[in-house]
């Protein structure tokens, strides 16, 4: 995710979270995260926000997490641009 230890520790339950949640692992849930918070410029103090609404778009969407995952690499930085 590229944060330091204190920035892992604030956000390792909600990615614990949003892998159960969106059936993927640790590590695919880790990823997407720190990506997202990445792009929108975001700390890890909002990453129970974030993956709040990572969650629930897969959900509410007819593609997977990784699918929505590889669609924010494109868009994302448009979507931080706009706010």
């Amino acid at each position: 995710m590229g944060f330091d230890p204190s920035q892992i520790n604030a956000s390792i339950r909600s990615v614990m979270d949003m892998a159960r949640g969106l059936g993927v692992t640790v590590d695919e849930a880790a990823g997407m995260l720190g990506a997202t918070l990445n792009q929108f410029g975001a700390d890890a103090s909002k990453s129970a926000d974030f993956a709040d609404i990572l969650t629930k778009a897969t959900n509410a969407a007819a593609i997977s997490a990784t699918e929505l995952g590889e669609s924010l690499k494109y868009s994302g930085a448009a979507g931080a641009a706009v706010g």
